[in-house]
């Protein structure tokens, strides 16, 4: 429906649903009919998530170049505005992404 409204025909979307992580989504992914993961593509996820996602699908094989969306950062920086929920939720995004970016890695796959 979301393709369809921004005129793309139904025949032309294809979904890969099985992955559970991002290493196995490239994996998937390149497994799909008519993919050629040697081809330029446009890598779109979540700026923190970007430099896992890129290495991986790059260690798969897939020729691709990142844009980041998502961003989290302000046009500003209230310096006196604190937050420890806030602040607490950054930290635990940025472990999330370093231990995943170190686990792939140990496990060759990024």
């Amino acid at each position: 429906i979301f393709y369809g409204s921004l005129g793309l025909p139904p025949e032309r979307v294809q979904v890969e649903d099985r992955s559970r992580t991002t290493y196995e989504n490239a994996v998937f992914s390149a497994r799909l009919p008519g993919i050629d993961a040697a081809k330029p593509w446009l890598l779109v996820t979540s700026a923190s998530h970007m430099r896992r996602a890129l290495a991986t699908f790059q260690k798969v094989g897939w020729n691709v170049t990142p844009y980041a969306v998502d961003f989290s950062t302000g046009s500003r920086t209230p310096w006196t505005e604190y937050s420890l929920v806030r602040g607490s939720r950054k930290w635990a995004l940025l472990l999330h992404e370093l231990l995943g970016l170190l686990a792939y890695r140990l496990a060759g796959q990024a």
